[in-house]
């Protein structure tokens, strides 16, 4: 029996929505833009380089792949693709006046094996990267881009990570995870 993943994250952003749009078409672009952590690593987007989203767009993070379903500059959402889950995720952006409410939603299944590692090692970092995207998302759209420093990674995602590399250092895992087709 498959496990419940529930995340949601929202910030209000004083600014366009049009800038709003603009930086999340940057996210996993590797730009100047990208909001994403730097110390997240290991993003990718295909092609590589790309800006902007548009149905069929994969991209991913560490060993999660996703695949755009949906994305009007209002609502992005994206297919998980990582063997052991199965879901989405995305952002919804709703103007209100001179802001923007910017909602980020996890909302997935996993299996019991892929729960019990996401809730041991990932699901902390997860949170941590959404609220560090926010807050590189607040700097980009206040003063244009300055490097702010975030906190380090949760203790479980930095071990994650330094597990996946020691495995891949020693054959035993793949560069990226195995994608599932629905």
């Amino acid at each position: 029996m498959d496990r419940p993943i529930r995340h949601v994250h929202e910030r209000r952003f004083q600014a366009p929505l049009a800038e709003v749009v603009a930086i999340v078409d940057s996210m996993w672009s590797g730009g100047p833009l990208d909001a994403l952590p730097r110390a997240l690593g290991g993003w990718r987007r295909t092609p590589p380089g790309a800006q902007g989203f548009a149905a069929g767009t994969r991209f991913g993070h560490g060993p999660f792949s996703f695949l755009v379903e949906h994305w009007d500059g209002h609502t992005l959402r994206a297919r998980v693709e990582t063997v052991g889950f199965r879901g989405c995720h995305g952002f919804v952006l709703q103007r209100e006046g001179d802001h923007v409410l910017v909602t980020h939603d996890l909302d997935a299944e996993g299996t019991l094996g892929a729960w019990m590692v996401w809730q041991l090692f990932i699901a902390r970092g997860h949170d941590w990267a959404v609220e560090a995207l926010f807050d590189r998302m607040h700097v980009l759209l206040s003063d244009g881009g300055a490097e702010r420093a975030s906190s380090r990674p949760p203790l479980g995602m930095r071990v994650f990570a330094a597990t996946r590399r020691l495995l891949r250092s020693a054959g035993l895992a793949g560069k990226r995870a195995t994608t599932v087709r629905h």
